[in-house]
């Protein structure tokens, strides 16, 4: 069965290495996927951090689509693990959009969760619901169900579905009536240098149009024109953007122009170390983010 449903070379790798692991050869693999691995951000780092974490038991490497830049895992603060990539046909070049997933048959995610299938340990890092589990043990991290429950649909067939939040595991019950095996925090490991706090209001989130930058822009310009406590304070929205799509990120600034530039920084990018000192000089973190 397995066999089939992988194919024979897939199915000998896959015995290879199990038996390689249980004769103390080499550690057993673990797939961390993620289809924006080539982006920094929250979840990204969140699941790259639960495998490092992991890394005295198990051999991760990172399952993706499109190419990281240079320098990626500096934006994620840590140290790499191999990357392997896979094709997402019809999900896009520049960016993969897994919306175009849902009702598309074959699974566009097929070569993927094959792929995948030669780890026995797979950690499905970003709520990618088509993905179909093949793994001895699959893990499905949920941070929010942001996308309907629509065929190609597996979370459900995952050995653990795991939430980050009562906040989250409402709206998994709610929209994929599926309850989180258990709740994980994310790690809260990005404390700064100390010193005094800043007029600073911070918002950290990737440049893309779900993360509700603009409507913050709208809010801020309000706020500066109609309530005097505002002078002086600052808005620095920080974030990744894809290098190969920037539209959401050239958008912000024309937006930011059209408003006159007033007192905003947008900045892209950034090496830990520096966000690490942002967060230690905001004064108000803000995340507009959600339904």
């Amino acid at each position: 069965v397995l066999a089939r449903r992988q194919g024979p070379g897939s199915f000998r790798r896959r015995i290879l290495r199990r038996a390689a692991a249980a004769a103390g050869l080499e550690k057993p693999a673990m797939a961390v996927y993620h289809h924006a691995f080539q982006t920094a951000g929250g979840g990204q780092k969140y699941a790259l951090r639960f495998a490092w974490e992991l890394r005295d038991l198990l051999s991760p490497f990172v399952l993706t689509h499109l190419k990281p830049p240079d320098g990626i895992w500096d934006l994620h603060g840590l140290k790499g693990f191999p990357v392997r990539r896979t094709a997402a046909p019809g999900l896009g070049t520049a960016r993969i959009d897994l919306k175009l997933a849902m009702g598309l048959s074959p699974n566009p995610l097929e070569a993927a969760s094959r792929m995948a299938a030669e780890a026995p340990f797979l950690l499905n890092g970003n709520m990618v619901a088509a993905l179909e589990p093949r793994s001895d043990t699959a893990v499905f991290l949920c941070y929010f169900p942001d996308l309907p429950r629509k065929a190609p649909f597996h979370a459900h067939e995952y050995d653990l579905f795991l939430g980050i939040s009562r906040y989250g595991a409402r709206w998994a019950r709610r929209r994929w009536k599926l309850t989180p095996s258990r709740l994980i925090h994310p790690p809260a490991d990005l404390k700064g240098p100390g010193g005094p706090k800043e007029r600073i209001i911070l918002s950290v989130a990737r440049f893309e149009h779900n993360k509700r930058h603009f409507p913050m822009l709208r809010a801020f310009h309000r706020l500066l024109g109609t309530e005097p406590r505002t002078r002086g304070w600052r808005l620095v929205l920080a974030g990744g953007s894809e290098s190969r799509d920037p539209s959401s990120l050239l958008r912000l600034h024309a937006e930011l122009m059209r408003y006159g530039g007033m007192n905003v920084e947008i900045l892209s990018n950034l090496p830990e170390a520096q966000l690490r000192t942002l967060y230690a000089r905001a004064s108000i973190f803000w995340h507009l983010c959600g339904l």
